[in-house]
């Protein structure tokens, strides 16, 4: 059974699916650029902050992990999944959050394939920024419009707060 299951994978189901997606992640590295990797370094804390926001229970012990049941939750009260994407395009986004190959068929299994930690939380973020700068043209730069995404998730989770003068 499992060379028929494997024949199917790699002869039907990669070799119609795996080009479309593959390439649909590459598109998204270009978010990958050292002005951006540099507002995401400075994010860091508060991008720990939001996901840790986003759990039921802590265990101090264990790896932050965020389930994607929570998180799609999360997503709909910062009005993201449903306004800006669907679920569909947050799969895709997990895909490129979770695997730094984009080449479909080159990816490794994951332990913990529907939970994200703070690596790729942060590259999830990023993701979805990048996605939501391609939506819509822009006049600004990718990194500016970031930076403004970022604030926004932040200011949403409660972990960043505006001090009134």
């Amino acid at each position: 059974l499992s060379v028929k299951v494997t024949h199917l994978l790699t002869d039907f189901i990669f070799a119609n699916v795996a080009p479309g997606l593959t390439q649909r992640l590459q598109a998204m590295e270009a978010a990958i650029t050292p002005n951006s990797q540099l507002l995401l370094k400075k994010g860091r804390r508060l991008t720990e902050q939001t996901l840790d926001s986003c759990q039921l229970r802590r265990v101090a012990s264990a790896e932050r992990r965020l389930d994607v049941k929570y998180l799609c939750t999360h997503l709909k009260k910062w009005d993201l999944l449903g306004k800006e994407f669907d679920l569909a395009t947050l799969m895709q986004l997990l895909l490129f959050a979770k695997h730094l190959e984009p080449e479909v068929t080159k990816m490794e299994l994951k332990r913990h394939p529907m939970e994200v930690n703070y690596d790729e939380f942060e590259r999830l973020l990023l993701g979805i920024s990048f996605h939501m700068y391609k939506q819509a043209p822009r006049e600004e730069p990718f990194e500016e419009f970031l930076g403004e995404t970022l604030d926004d998730i932040y200011k949403k989770a409660g972990v960043l707060v505006e001090v009134k003068k």
